[in-house]
């Protein structure tokens, strides 16, 4: 039992793991992605799975930890849509890294998929993803404010994406512009 959180508290992080995970959360992301990623789709139907089966967990583990924390609806809010940041950001660096030998996940998996990287191509989706990552910047410098320890941590695994782009791969300049710049 979780001390010092309350029953109504803990039940409501039940329900929200539930839901990020469940039919209309990861389960459906990974049903779409193994089923229609074939066919031809909009960008933003592609956004929505990758919504779907990853941001939805990103946004859970902050809803989680809201409540645990008792933060306010506009803190949960403003995190909320970071995670949703986030967790495009961290698709579009895994469809960018689906040939990586070096990422340890079993390669070419994408193969025969419509994702964004096909839609935009290597240098449109590096802008793409360097666009996410700094309005996730910008979402949680208004939590946390600008040298915050959360903050700089965050920042520090924005570089760690950036080193691991693929080599080659033209939107590096993208990324380099840093997280913090505003979009």
């Amino acid at each position: 039992m979780a001390r010092g959180i309350s029953l109504e508290a803990r039940v409501r992080m039940n329900q929200v793991l539930s839901q990020a995970i469940g039919a209309q959360g990861l389960v459906r992301g990974q049903y779409e992605d193994l089923h229609e990623a074939s066919t031809f789709r909009p960008e933003h139907e592609i956004a929505g799975t990758s919504d779907l089966k990853t941001a939805s967990l990103f946004r859970a583990s902050v809803q989680i930890s809201a409540l645990a924390a008792g933060a306010g609806e506009p803190v949960v809010s403003t995190l909320e849509t970071f995670a949703s940041e986030l967790g495009q950001a961290f698709q579009l660096f895994d469809d960018l890294n689906d040939n990586n030998p070096h990422t340890g996940k079993d390669r070419g998996q994408d193969q025969g998929k419509v994702t964004l990287l096909t839609l935009l191509g290597e240098q449109g989706a590096c802008e793409r993803l360097a666009i996410h990552l700094q309005k996730a910047d910008r979402l949680l410098g208004r939590v946390y404010g600008p040298d915050q320890a959360v903050r700089c941590y965050v920042k520090s695994l924005f570089t760690c994406l950036e080193a691991g782009l693929p080599t080659g791969v033209g939107g590096r300049r993208a990324l380099a512009k840093g997280p913090g710049v505003a979009v």
